[in-house]
C-alpha cells in the first residue's frame, strides 16, 4: 500500500467533493482536506435555479452530506471566507499535494449584483425575490 499523504482539494462544487472522495477511497490512510467557502460543499451549481423556484430543497443540491464526509470518510473540511482570495503559496507549503477544482467567479463585480455561485448566494437571492414580491429582477448569465 502507498504511503499516506497529506492532500488538499480547493473548491466548492461537485467536482471538488468528487475528487476528495476519490482520493480518500483510493487510500483511506491519506489525510484529505477539502478547503471550501460554503457550508454545503459538493453542490450541483446547475441545480441552484431549481432551488430558487422551490422545485428542490437545499438538501437536494448536494451529493454527499457534510456529516458523511467528515464522520464516515474522515475528510477534514476547512471553511475559508473566500476561495478567490486564498493564498495558494501558503496552502502548497502545508500539503504534499494540492488540487484546485473549478471555482466560479463573477464576471460582473458590483455590490448590487448577486452572483449565483453557491447555496448561500441562492438563499440570499431567494430572500430578495420573496421580499420584493412582484418587483422586476434581472438575471445575467456567464
Amino acid at each position: 500500500m502507498k504511503d499516506a499523504e497529506n492532500i488538499a482539494v480547493v473548491g466548492r462544487e461537485i467536482d471538488a467533493v468528487s475528487l476528495t472522495v476519490l482520493l480518500k477511497k483510493n487510500n483511506m490512510r491519506h489525510k484529505v482536506t477539502l478547503i471550501t467557502d460554503t457550508e454545503l460543499p459538493g453542490f450541483f451549481r446547475s441545480k441552484l435555479p431549481l432551488f430558487l423556484v422551490d422545485k428542490i430543497s437545499l438538501k437536494d443540491l448536494i451529493l454527499y452530506e457534510k456529516k458523511f464526509l467528515e464522520k464516515i470518510l474522515l475528510i477534514k473540511i476547512e471553511k475559508v471566507d473566500n476561495l478567490e482570495t486564498l493564498s495558494l503559496k501558503k496552502i502548497s507549503s502545508e500539503y504534499d499535494r494540492v488540487y484546485i477544482a473549478s471555482i466560479t467567479t463573477p464576471s460582473i463585480k458590483e455590490d448590487k449584483f448577486i452572483h449565483l455561485s453557491k447555496p448561500e448566494t441562492a438563499i440570499k437571492l431567494k430572500q430578495l425575490i420573496n421580499k420584493k414580491n412582484n418587483a422586476e429582477i434581472n438575471v445575467y448569465g456567464d
